[in-house]
C-alpha cells in the first residue's frame, strides 16, 4: 500500500530468492506419498500410458459412458509435461513432484503480471493468496489446475498491456491443457465491455473513438490462439463435444443436484469465501481505508488523460483496478455456485487488490496510522495489529496444510483388493465399482480391465441415465433386489469392488448373496467375484 516506486526497488535480493521461497513453501505443503485428489491417479496413469503408446485416441475401459465413444484428453500438455518426470522417477512420484513445480510457476505468473501492474509490494500479494486453503489445494491437487490458473492470468495481462503475439500462446496452451479456457473467452469479453464503457464514462470518448481504442489485434489473438490449439490437439474431432459435456452438462447436472458428484462442484457461501481468504479480506480492509483517508491526490492536469507524464499514469492506474473488478465478480460468482472456482478468484482478487492499492499516498497513509496509535481508543488496536496479522497468516498457513493432509490416498490404496481381482481376471473383465472416484485409483492398478464408470458421474447419466440411477439406489439401499439384474444383467460385470465404509448396506448385501463369493477384504474395500446360483464362477 506504499508507492510503486518504493516498493519495486525494495527487496533486491528477496526478489531473487522469491522464486526458490515459492517452492519451498508448496514442498512443505505437499503430502508426499499420496494424492489428496483420487483423479492424480487418472493424471499419472493417463502420462504413462502416452509415454508408452502416445496419445490416446479412445477410453475403452469406460465404454458404459459417453467416454467410450467420444473420449478426449483436454488435459493433453499438462500430461505431456507429466511425461519426463515419470519417465525418470516413476508414475506417481514423477507426478507428485512436478505438482509443487508446476505451482510455482503459476505463483510466479501472478507475482510478474504484480510487478508489470507496479503493484506495491507484489511479493507480499502472492503470499496472500497462498494462504487462502482452498487456492493452494487447488495448486497441489496434482491435476491440471496450475495451467489453467496460470494462462488465465497470463491472458488478463495480455489483454491489459495489450501484447497479442503472447495472447494467441496462453490461448493456444491453454486450449491444449484445460477446459477452461472457455473462461478467458468471458473475461476478455468482459474486460473489453468494462474498457467500452470507462473510456465512454470517465474519458468522455465517443463510442466510435472508444471502439477503435479497443486492443483488437490483441483480442482477435485470443480465439486465433484457441482454434489452433484445438485443431493441434489429437483428439480434435471430438474435444468441442467432450467440453460441451464437461463443462457445460456437468454445471448443470450439479446445480440440478442430478448426481452425487464431488464435493468440488458444491456451491459455496459468502461466509466461506470470507473465511477462506481472510488474510486477503483483512488487506481489502486497509485498502479501503486507506484510499478513504490516504488517497493520493489527482493533480489539476491529470482532466486530460492524454497528458503523459506520473499523473496520466496514476489515472491509468484508477482504470485497470476498476476493470480488475469485473473478473472478480465473475469468478466470485462462479465460486458460489461451485468452490472449485476459487482458484481463479482468489488470485483475481489479489490482482485487484493491488491495483487499488497503488492509489494510496506511503507517506500520508503512514501519517495517518501514526495518529491512531496516538489516540487511546485507537493506539492498543494499532500496536496490537501486526501481531494478530501474524497470527491469522499462521493459522491460514496451517489450515493449508491440514486441507492437503485431511483426506489422502496412498499410492498403494486398493492394491491389494485390486491384486485379487487382477490374479482371477482375464483382460477386458468388466469391475463393478460402489463409486465413480475409486475409479482411477483401479484403473492405475489394472488396466487391463473395464470399469463401471469414473471421472465424474455425468459421463454415465448422460449416456445411460436409467442406469446411473440404478446403480445409485442400489449402493445407497434405496433398492435392494436388482442386485444381480444390474450387476451382472446390466453391465455383465464379472468382480465388484465396493468401499464397505462408505456403503455398509451393499456390502451386507453382496456378504449375503450366494451368487456373489468374497475374495479379499482390507480396512476400507472388498472385492468379490460373481459365480453362478450352483457356485461355479460364472
Amino acid at each position: 500500500m506504499m508507492s510503486s516506486s518504493t516498493a519495486q526497488s525494495s527487496w533486491p535480493k528477496a526478489h531473487g530468492l522469491f522464486p526458490f521461497a515459492l517452492l519451498l513453501w508448496f514442498a512443505l505443503m505437499t503430502p508426499w506419498g499420496t494424492f489428496p485428489d483420487p483423479d492424480a491417479f487418472y493424471h499419472a496413469h493417463i502420462a504413462k500410458l502416452m509415454l508408452d503408446s502416445g496419445p490416446l485416441q479412445a477410453f475403452p475401459w469406460l465404454d458404459l459412458t459417453t467416454l467410450g465413444t467420444q473420449f478426449a484428453d483436454h488435459h493433453y500438455l499438462f500430461h505431456l509435461i507429466l511425461g519426463p518426470a515419470i519417465f525418470f522417477f516413476g508414475e506417481f512420484w514423477g507426478t507428485q513432484l512436478m505438482a509443487p513445480v508446476l505451482a510455482t510457476i503459476t505463483a510466479l505468473a501472478l507475482w510478474g503480471l504484480l510487478r508489470r501492474m507496479n503493484a506495491p509490494y507484489a511479493a507480499i500479494f502472492v503470499f496472500l493468496t497462498l494462504l487462502s486453503p482452498n487456492f493452494t489445494q487447488r495448486l497441489l491437487l496434482a491435476k491440471a489446475s496450475p495451467l489453467a490458473i496460470g494462462f488465465f492470468l497470463v491472458i488478463i495481462g495480455a489483454f491489459l498491456f495489450r501484447k497479442p503475439v503472447l495472447m494467441f500462446v496462453a490461448a493456444m496452451l491453454f486450449a491444449l491443457s484445460h477446459g477452461g479456457w472457455i473462461l478467458s473467452v468471458v473475461v476478455t469479453g468482459l474486460l473489453s465491455a468494462g474498457m467500452l464503457v470507462s473510456r465512454v464514462m470517465l474519458d468522455e470518448w465517443t463510442w466510435k473513438r472508444s471502439l477503435k481504442d479497443l486492443p483488437w489485434k490483441t483480442l482477435a489473438a485470443l480465439p486465433l490462439g484457441i482454434a489452433v490449439g484445438l485443431l493441434v490437439h489429437p483428439n480434435r474431432m471430438e474435444i468441442l463435444r467432450f467440453l460441451w459435456l464437461q463443462v457445460v452438462q456437468v454445471s448443470i447436472f450439479s446445480t440440478g443436484a442430478v448426481l452425487n458428484q464431488g464435493r468440488e462442484w458444491n456451491p459455496s457461501t459468502i461466509g466461506d469465501v470470507v473465511q477462506d481468504a481472510a488474510p486477503l479480506v483483512i488487506v481489502a480492509i486497509m485498502i479501503g481505508a486507506g484510499l478513504l483517508f490516504a488517497a493520493r491526490r489527482i493533480a489539476q492536469d491529470d482532466a486530460d488523460p492524454a497528458l503523459p507524464g506520473a499523473h496520466g499514469e496514476f489515472r491509468a492506474t484508477i482504470k485497470r483496478a476498476l476493470l480488475l473488478a469485473l473478473p472478480v465478480a465473475l469468478t466470485l460468482a462462479m465460486t458460489l455456485n461451485s468452490r472449485r472456482y476459487a482458484e481463479f478468484f482468489v488470485p483475481s482478487l489479489a490482482l485487484w487488490l493491488a491495483s487499488l492499492s497503488a492509489l494510496i499516498d506511503a507517506n500520508r497513509f503512514r501519517a495517518w496510522m501514526q495518529s491512531l496509535k496516538r489516540r487511546a481508543f485507537t493506539g492498543a488496536f494499532v500496536r496490537m495489529f501486526p501481531i494478530l496479522v501474524a497470527a491469522l497468516a499462521a493459522h491460514h498457513a496451517f489450515a493449508s496444510w491440514r486441507v492437503l493432509h485431511a483426506e489422502y490416498f496412498r499410492f498403494d490404496t486398493f492394491r491389494t483388493t485390486m491384486a485379487a481381482i487382477s490374479d482371477r481376471a482375464e483382460p477386458g473383465d468388466r469391475v463393478f465399482q460402489s463409486n465413480w472416484d475409486e475409479f482411477p485409483m483401479l484403473w492405475a492398478a489394472d488396466d487391463r480391465l473395464k470399469y463401471l464408470f469414473g471421472l465424474d458421474p455425468a459421463f454415465l447419466y448422460a449416456k445411460n441415465p436409467e442406469l446411473s440411477k440404478a446403480q445409485f439406489e442400489l449402493v445407497t439401499g434405496q433398492a435392494s433386489s436388482t442386485l444381480w439384474e444390474v450387476i451382472v444383467e446390466r453391465t455383465g460385470s464379472r468382480f465388484v469392488f465396493e468401499t464397505p465404509v462408505r456403503h455398509p448396506n451393499f456390502d451386507r448385501l453382496l456378504r449375503e448373496d450366494p451368487r456373489f463369493r468374497e475374495i479379499a477384504r482390507d480396512a476400507v474395500s472388498a472385492a468379490f467375484e460373481v459365480v453362478s446360483e450352483s457356485g461355479n464362477t460364472k
